[in-house]
């Protein structure tokens, strides 16, 4: 398998881990909302005086830190669900099988420059210019100075 198919892999599968965490945090959430719901019946059957006087009455205040509080137990418990399933153990492996062949196909690039790099000291071989303008190039044309011909007489 080559390295992008790796990393290919191992997003397709954070994917999957994502979409299973978002399933159960809104599972999560429905169970809360129909909780919610059964608090509202019974604090409106104690207003009207049909309830047994046992639902509390809340402040704005009280009901916003109520809500913030149970979405954070929302988010931990999917989470937790989410990192004992299936979908995430996949991931897992495949994030470690990428980064696996990554790390394996640096180490083989750093090798291969080490290796062009010690030949290259074994076999010092003057260069080539690389430019004509480069004043140590030696001349192609000796009867050319500067780009004036010299006359042989």
């Amino acid at each position: 398998m080559s390295v992008f198919d790796s990393i290919k892999n191992a997003g397709s599968s954070a994917f999957d881990v994502a979409k299973d965490f978002g399933g159960r945090f809104k599972e999560e959430r429905q169970n809360q909302a129909q909780s919610a719901q059964a608090d509202r019946i019974a604090r409106a059957a104690d207003e009207a005086g049909m309830g047994d006087g046992t639902a509390k009455e809340e402040s704005f205040f009280d009901r916003v830190t109520s809500t913030a509080k149970n979405l954070g137990e929302s988010v931990s418990s999917a989470a937790r669900e989410t990192r004992n399933s299936e979908s995430f153990e996949k991931a897992r492996e495949d994030f470690n099988t990428a980064f696996t062949e990554t790390r394996e196909g640096v180490q083989g690039a750093i090798n291969n420059a080490k290796e062009q790099r010690a030949e290259g000291k074994h076999a010092q071989q003057p260069q080539e210019p690389q430019s004509p303008r480069n004043p140590y190039a030696p001349k192609p044309n000796d009867d050319v100075i500067d780009g004036e011909v010299v006359d042989e007489n």
